[in-house]
């Protein structure tokens, strides 16, 4: 099901409204230039990373809408104008029940979030589901390019695999083979996907790397999408930053056999190869 926030009823009355007014652009969507999603791991910074998107004051990145799931439950009903209405009132939804209540832990004071100044860039952070419905269906994202009908720019949040499986592990309450091999499937995902996609339509960017080098990281990503390096854009993220990456892999004891699946997932997926060492 769509938004892991959202009712039942709520997710099938935004597809409805949506694509009850697909013939029509929403308002502000006359300049949207690209369609941002999010292709990789839960538990690795995606929300962190998404949010920082959204603070952007030409981008609009809902939280967890799961679009692709819109896109097989409306059918050939959804089109672009359809998905972008939805997109929207998930923004308005989440920024309701969690930002303006204070519970959010990535809210960057003085940044765009909630409102937009000119909107060109248009998306949905759904990263471990959209990997492992992309490792089943690839052709789900043709699907989705052909709805869209702007260049797809698809980011991929890699953090240490260490990590983020003892994350995951912690989270779940599975056992870290147990979440291993979740995070293989994903990586598969992932792996899938950017076979499918152009150079310049994929961007891995590390977690660890928009936490400690945001200075760095948030313009490239500002580049990859095609909207301006906003100096204060940067500045009220970096504010909001925790203050170094968590080492959730030092709670873990490791085994041996552990460690080498790690790594040979390290040494088998190109985007996890700066991992390597560290394992």
């Amino acid at each position: 099901m769509a938004g892991s926030e959202d009712t039942r009823l709520r997710v099938w009355w935004r597809l409805i409204r949506g694509v009850a007014g697909r013939w029509r652009p929403p308002p502000g969507t006359e300049a949207v230039q690209a369609y941002c999603m999010f292709v990789g791991f839960p538990r690795s910074g995606h929300s962190l990373v998404g949010e920082a998107l959204n603070a952007h004051p030409d981008c609009v990145i809902a939280n967890e809408l799961h679009a692709l799931w819109y896109l097989r439950a409306g059918g050939p009903a959804v089109n672009a104008n359809a998905l972008w209405r939805m997109i929207l009132d998930r923004e308005r939804t989440f920024a309701a029940d969690r930002r303006g209540g204070g519970g959010y832990e990535y809210a960057f004071p003085g940044a765009w979030q909630g409102r937009v100044r000119t909107l060109r860039v248009i998306g949905d952070k759904k990263g471990g589901t959209s990997a492992l419905w992309l490792r089943r269906d690839p052709g789900l994202l043709e699907r989705l390019r052909a709805v869209v009908g702007v260049p797809l720019r698809v980011v991929v949040v890699t953090r240490h695999p260490l990590d983020n499986i003892a994350t995951l592990a912690a989270r779940q309450h599975q056992e870290p083979d147990v979440a291993i091999g979740v995070y293989e499937r994903r990586a598969e995902g992932v792996a899938a996907t950017l076979d499918r996609l152009a150079p310049d339509e994929a961007h891995v960017v590390g977690y660890e790397d928009v936490v400690t080098a945001p200075g760095v990281a948030l313009p490239a990503l500002a580049r990859f999408l095609g909207v301006a390096d906003e100096p204060a854009w940067v500045a009220a993220v970096r504010a909001g930053l925790f203050a170094s990456p968590s080492r959730t892999r030092d709670r873990v004891d490791w085994t041996e056999p552990q460690r080498e699946r790690v790594a040979a997932l390290c040494e088998r997926f190109g985007f996890l190869a700066g991992y390597t060492a560290e394992v």
